[in-house]
């Protein structure tokens, strides 16, 4: 979440190169104990935007 401040100029980006797969602390997969989780958005900018696609399916293979 990003706040702003009245009377001041911010400027941020979307829709640059490169779009793929974002990972970071809160995304990828993760195990407890014995079981695997995980949050994979698949499509990201190079500013770590999340977006989305008209895919209704997908397959990970680990």
């Amino acid at each position: 979440m990003q706040a702003y401040k009245g009377g001041k100029t911010y400027t941020n980006t979307f829709n640059r190169a490169v779009f793929g797969p974002h990972l970071n602390h809160d995304y990828g997969v993760f195990r407890y104990r014995n079981e695997l989780y995980g949050s994979l958005p698949l499509f990201a900018d190079s500013g770590a935007h999340g977006g989305y696609s008209t895919f209704t399916s997908v397959q990970t293979t680990l």
